[in-house]
C-alpha cells in the first residue's frame, strides 16, 4: 500500500477496486491518478492526470496520456511511481516541456 511519504504527496486517497489499487494523489494543488496492478512477473502502475470518464482500473489504461511504471517487487515499484509522478508534476506545473516539442 502506498503512503503520502512514498510519493511526496500532500494528500492521498486509496480505493481498492478489486482489479487494482487506485489512488488519487495531490501534490502542490495538482491531482494525479495512480492505478497499481499485479502482473505475472511483478507489478505495474499507470500514473495519469485526471481525465473525464470513470476513474477505475480499466478506464485509466485506455487514457492515452500518462506514464507506466514497472518493477519486480512492490517496494521498487514505489520508487518508480514516485519518479514518474515527479516527471508528470513537472509537465503539469509547466517546469518541463513534453518530449515531442
Amino acid at each position: 500500500m502506498l503512503s503520502k511519504e512514498d510519493l511526496g504527496a500532500d494528500k492521498l486517497i486509496r480505493r481498492d477496486l478489486g482489479g487494482c489499487e487506485f489512488y488519487v494523489a495531490e501534490i502542490g494543488n495538482i491531482d494525479f491518478l495512480i492505478a497499481i496492478y499485479r502482473g505475472r512477473k511483478g507489478y505495474y502502475a499507470k500514473i495519469s492526470l485526471p481525465y473525464s470518464g470513470e476513474w477505475d482500473c480499466e478506464w485509466i489504461l485506455y487514457q492515452p496520456e500518462g506514464l507506466f511504471a514497472f518493477a519486480e517487487d512492490y517496494e521498487k515499484l514505489k520508487g518508480e511511481i514516485r519518479s514518474k509522478l515527479m516527471e508528470l508534476y513537472g509537465l503539469a506545473a509547466g517546469r518541463l516541456r513534453p518530449y515531442y516539442q
